[in-house]
């Protein structure tokens, strides 16, 4: 999705709060639904790099919890690097 159809600087602005990691991957984050985070690969980064990433984590997690009979509680790997500035003035994008 990001390499064929990527988002504009204003669509980015508009849908978008934050921008960060998923694992390995790079992504821009929606904190707009705070329950429950939007997360989309940034543009140039095809759609089956942050399935990739996604399926070592948990292969890892897998790996983990049968390691330790299932006490290891995993948190999802995302790292927020930077805030997406809104376009308007001070007003949060509407998703």
């Amino acid at each position: 999705m990001a390499i064929i159809n990527r988002y504009t600087a204003e669509q980015i602005a508009e849908n978008f709060t934050h921008k960060g990691w998923l694992f390995m991957c790079p992504v821009y984050v929606s904190m707009t639904p705070a329950d429950c985070p939007d997360i989309q690969e940034r543009n140039w980064i095809p759609e089956w790099w942050a399935d990739l990433n996604s399926g070592i984590f948990f292969a890892c997690v897998w790996l983990m919890q049968m390691a330790t009979r299932g006490e290891y509680e995993p948190e999802f790997p995302v790292r927020i690097t930077a805030r997406i500035k809104p376009k308007e003035h001070g007003s949060f994008p509407k998703v």
